[in-house]
């Protein structure tokens, strides 16, 4: 009789474990990333400094330089080339149109440098920049990914880059 007992909870087990890895390895649907998916345009290097072709105004990937683009903030329109390669390693880029209220600018920055706005927000992998060419006010940018805000919103821009940091080909990549 206690061999009986030892082959029932043995197979209760074994069904009970069964059951269980079926159930967790069972995916459940994945919410998509914010913005906009756009095209693969490759990730072919060239030389610093040699000029890319893109399709759009805003890449999110494609040809770029063999050198990305700092961290941090920029005063100045940095090439499209080096923040590609940027976006490859894993980072966000967030522009603006040069002639934004100052406010608005100020919020960015503050937002993604030191000491930092929202004290629970510690970017590591950003660009703040301005850009000519846009057409909504503040852009969101990261591989293959890009969203238009018309005005500043805290929340959305943080869940951006929280959502599609290092979603990339390279990103541990610094």
């Amino acid at each position: 009789m206690n061999n009986v007992r030892f082959y029932v909870v043995i197979a209760v087990l074994i069904i009970g474990l069964g059951g269980l890895f079926v159930l967790t390895s069972q995916k459940q649907p994945s919410v998509p990333r914010p913005g906009a998916e756009q095209a693969d345009a490759g990730r072919e290097h060239i030389s610093v400094g040699a000029k890319a072709s893109y399709k759009e105004a805003i890449p999110t990937s494609g040809t770029h330089s063999v050198q990305p683009a700092g961290w941090g903030i920029s005063e100045t329109e940095l090439p499209n080339e080096s923040i590609v390669h940027s976006m490859e390693h894993g980072g966000v880029v967030i522009s603006y149109k040069p002639d934004i209220d100052p406010a608005i600018k100020a919020k960015l920055s503050s937002l993604f440098q030191q000491p930092y706005s929202n004290k629970s927000f510690r970017p590591t992998k950003a660009i703040v920049m301005p850009r000519e060419k846009q057409n909504a006010p503040i852009v969101l940018a990261s591989w293959k990914r890009l969203q238009e805000l018309q005005s500043f919103d805290e929340r959305t821009i943080i869940e951006y880059y929280t959502r599609n940091i290092g979603n990339s080909p390279e990103p541990n990549a610094s």
